[in-house]
């Protein structure tokens, strides 16, 4: 079993918190490693212990980050639910919040590009829902569950870009026309 040094855990667990606090009140390319240590409470010879420099924990806590979102927003699915356009939109609803919420801290000119992060782990997550839907419903998926997940996440994805740049577009209405078709393109895999 490959199980972390609690002590380690602490530490990152410490400095990424004090990473999700600092992102609120300055842009990336201005949080400093003695911002991170002063924040966490952690000394700059155990940071660098940590990590080779600020940009590889701004990626290291960017996941870990985008991590917490995605399994709050995932873990409590009901993969039983007979409606999938229901669970579709528990699924793209929390995504685009997400968005909203934080999109600031997604733009690019930020100094980190955590869009493809995000999108990325995005895309895996909606896998795992496909593999597990799959396996509860008893179905045989004979297509490839990553090009599937990979077009529904490109679709939200885009949707999402669209989304950024709208952000007083009502996004119950946003997420529909997302979920909508998306349910009808799914519908040819998995008539119901």
């Amino acid at each position: 079993m490959n199980v972390k040094d609690a002590r380690v855990v602490k530490t990152q667990k410490a400095l990424t918190d004090a990473f999700l606090r600092l992102r609120t009140l300055k842009s990336f390319e201005k949080i400093s490693v003695n911002d991170l240590c002063k924040e966490s409470n952690i000394g700059r010879a155990t940071f660098y212990r940590h990590f080779k420099n600020k940009d590889e924990f701004i990626s290291f806590a960017s996941k870990e980050w985008l991590d917490r979102y995605l399994k709050t927003a995932f873990d409590n699915l009901n993969y039983f639910n007979p409606y999938r356009l229901e669970l579709l939109t528990k699924i793209a609803l929390p995504f685009f919040q997400f968005i909203k919420d934080n999109n600031k801290t997604l733009d690019p000119k930020t100094g980190a590009n955590l869009s493809n992060i995000f999108y990325n782990m995005f895309q895996e997550q909606i896998q795992k829902i496909i593999d597990s839907y799959c396996e509860m419903h008893g179905l045989i998926f004979n297509g490839n569950s990553e090009l599937l997940s990979a077009e529904i996440a490109g679709s939200v994805v885009y949707a999402s870009r669209w989304y950024r740049k709208h952000l007083d577009a009502d996004i119950n209405e946003t997420v529909n026309s997302v979920v909508v078709p998306l349910d009808k393109v799914l519908n040819i895999y998995f008539p119901q």
